[in-house]
């Protein structure tokens, strides 16, 4: 299944959880795929993305959930490819992101947020994520981000990439 041109989320799990995204792709919408908490704050977590592909969205991968996996997917094009939020309403915590391609994320395609360009971008708060064996290169800002001091308890192993904002990035 394709999804082309959305002024909103390409694919958006809106309730319940234990979803599983396989082969789809998502073009040219604010974020490719949304694991947002939803509108009632209740968490949707807990699902499988495999195998899918986002491409010159604003956010290819925007997770703001727990326990989900994410396996062989790839992000081309995005202002970012895969992004681990964290805010007041959830946090991503304890996914699982491996064997995933990000390239060429650095489309600034909102100029209110100049600090893009990232191919994974994990946000302090998000904890517990174990992120490897990923492919990240062609970033504008930079490949591989974790905004928590030493990394926190995000396991960050196996990575291929070139550019990282911490030692604790391997």
């Amino acid at each position: 299944m394709a999804t082309n041109y959305n002024t909103e989320s390409g694919f958006r799990v809106s309730a319940g959880g234990n979803n599983k995204f396989i082969g789809n792709t998502a073009n040219h919408n604010d974020d490719g795929f949304s694991l947002p908490v939803n509108e009632d704050e209740e968490v949707v977590g807990s699902n499988q993305l495999n195998s899918n592909n986002a491409d010159g969205n604003d956010e290819g991968f925007h997770l703001a959930t727990e326990n989900n996996i994410l396996v062989g997917n790839t992000a081309t094009n995005n202002s970012i490819g895969f992004n681990l939020e964290s805010d007041t309403d959830g946090s991503a915590n304890n996914n699982h992101l491996r064997a995933n391609i990000a390239t060429n994320n650095n489309t600034l395609i909102d100029d209110e947020f100049p600090d893009v360009a990232i191919g994974i971008k994990v946000h302090y708060g998000a904890t517990g994520n174990n992120i490897v064996k990923n492919r990240v290169a062609g970033s504008g800002n930079v490949d591989l981000e974790d905004n928590n001091p030493l990394c926190d308890a995000n396991n960050w192993g196996n990575n291929i990439f070139v550019t990282a904002s911490q030692p604790c990035i391997h």
